[in-house]
């Protein structure tokens, strides 16, 4: 794929990132199960309007369970994307792992596969990106993969991280992180 030129391209995770996370052990199946997280829209908005483009990588266990129809993950991408699309909030692309977690792949976070496969698919600097997680396993993929980690969630799902794992930006809203995150590709990364 062609480089995108002037623009600034950030990873994000889907579930609790994005959009609201269901309950544990339990899936956003259907569109109608899916429920913006508010604060993160602020985020983006404000990131679109300094010329930020995203890419989604996420892990979505219910599909390789046969709880979550691919159709369904299908049709939950397309409205996502269309709704930001119409709020100025251009998605590039989507990365997803089906598998379950025992199945030993290399795309489920924390392993890096489809962070180092949407960097090569769009020819980015992985050492100069940053990943949007809510989980320790975003910020464990992030290091695994050679960018940085922006984790949104409570602190305290940070102590067992070894010192080398811990993301750079921490909050538990992204818009406490806007700035520090726009400051960070303005003055270390290029325009992609």
């Amino acid at each position: 794929m062609k480089k995108k030129k002037n623009k600034h391209i950030l990873l994000l995770d889907r579930d609790g990132v994005i959009n609201l996370k269901a309950t544990k052990s339990r899936y956003v199946n259907h569109w109608r199960d899916f429920q913006w997280n508010k604060n993160t829209l602020s985020a983006l908005k404000t990131f679109a309007e300094a010329k930020f483009q995203f890419i989604v990588i996420t892990n979505q266990a219910g599909v390789g369970r046969g709880i979550t129809q691919e159709c369904d993950l299908v049709e939950i991408h397309e409205n996502m994307r269309m709704e930001l699309k119409m709020k100025g909030i251009e998605v590039l692309a989507i990365y997803v792992c089906p598998h379950k977690p025992d199945e030993g792949c290399d795309c489920r976070k924390p392993e890096p596969g489809n962070l180092l496969k949407a960097t090569s698919d769009y020819q980015l600097p992985i050492n100069q990106l940053v990943f949007v997680g809510d989980d320790p396993k975003d910020s464990i993929a992030a290091h695994k993969a050679g960018c940085q980690c922006a984790y949104i969630g409570p602190e305290s799902e940070l102590a067992t991280l070894e010192q080398y794992a811990l993301p750079m930006f921490k909050s538990t809203k992204l818009t406490a992180l806007t700035d520090k995150i726009i400051q960070y590709y303005e003055s270390n990364a290029q325009s992609i």
